[in-house]
């Protein structure tokens, strides 16, 4: 299938633009850049044109709520990526208005945790403490990249407390495996221009903080999913996160739905690119759907 222009144009960017630096990058230099990219952290500031939005805080850390103007039942919690280290974007504010605007839901959106200061117990701890707020009604998790990652294992954490389960759960290009043991993820790393894993293996020891990568608060990869509604889960193959998420896929879970496209760049269902159009649909209607 022939590629879009705007597809080519997000191919082009991320390669001129050396997206990849980062993620190329170990010790001193990658820690100086994160604390660096840390200071820039998007507001939903657009989004106050047209839905209610508030902040609130939880500890050291806070949260947005962004509520539509009719009367809902439904709250997602929306976890953005950024390798467990970078804070939200405009990018997924721009998603989560479309996330309200065809669900109709209130969107929480946690401005969690990063590593290197804090770690994974950090950020179950502070999840727990939103979650909660919200727990009585219709809760569903969605995240991208890492918090897709943070979605999955978060199940794992209200598993171990005994707390009430979301509703649904959608992992777009969710990063399911902190082990990096998959040889597959280094031939599609040759094709990746958003990722890579160099860093990923420094920001493991950070993130993790002495669990095992086999930890499933870790790599949701290794989690029990019983007693969950349904999971989507969303990948492309053009994505080092693919490997492990198609391989956690073919477990063949009852309530897991999963849709994997071919060539398409990290987390691209945020993109608004007709080949994303497909999977954008699939992620709306399962949100919907009671």
């Amino acid at each position: 299938m022939k590629k879009s222009m705007m597809l080519r144009a997000i191919e082009t960017v991320t390669k001129v633009a050396n997206v990849r630096k980062m993620w190329d990058t170990e010790g001193e230099a990658l820690r100086k850049s994160i604390l660096k990219k840390q200071q820039k952290v998007a507001l939903p500031t657009k989004l106050e044109k047209k839905y209610a939005v508030s902040k609130y805080e939880v500890g050291e850390h806070s949260f947005f709520e962004i509520t539509p103007a009719k009367k809902t039942s439904q709250t997602i919690i929306y976890l953005a990526g950024g390798g467990f280290v970078l804070p939200i974007t405009s990018l997924h504010y721009e998603f989560i208005a479309q996330i309200v605007e065809e669900t109709g839901a209130r969107l929480v959106v946690p401005n969690y945790p990063l590593a290197p200061y804090y770690h994974v117990d950090d950020v179950m701890a502070f999840l727990k403490g939103v979650y909660l707020k919200y727990a009585d009604g219709h809760v569903s998790l969605v995240g991208d990249s890492a918090g897709g990652a943070i979605a999955m294992s978060f199940v794992q954490f209200l598993k171990q407390e005994k707390l009430t389960f979301p509703q649904k759960v959608v992992g777009i290009s969710p990063f399911m495996n902190f082990c990096l043991d998959n040889p597959a993820i280094y031939e599609v790393e040759k094709r990746d221009n958003v990722v890579g894993t160099t860093a990923l293996r420094e920001i493991r020891s950070w993130y993790a903080n002495g669990r095992d990568y086999t930890d499933s608060l870790v790599s949701p990869f290794f989690g029990d999913y019983t007693g969950i509604s349904e999971i989507l889960l969303v990948s492309s193959t053009r994505d080092i996160t693919n490997p492990d998420t198609h391989l956690f896929a073919e477990k063949g879970l009852p309530n897991l739905t999963y849709y994997e496209a071919g060539e398409l760049p990290h987390i691209y269902p945020l993109f608004e690119i007709p080949e994303a159009a497909e999977a954008r649909e699939l992620i709306f209607s399962f949100l919907k759907r009671s």
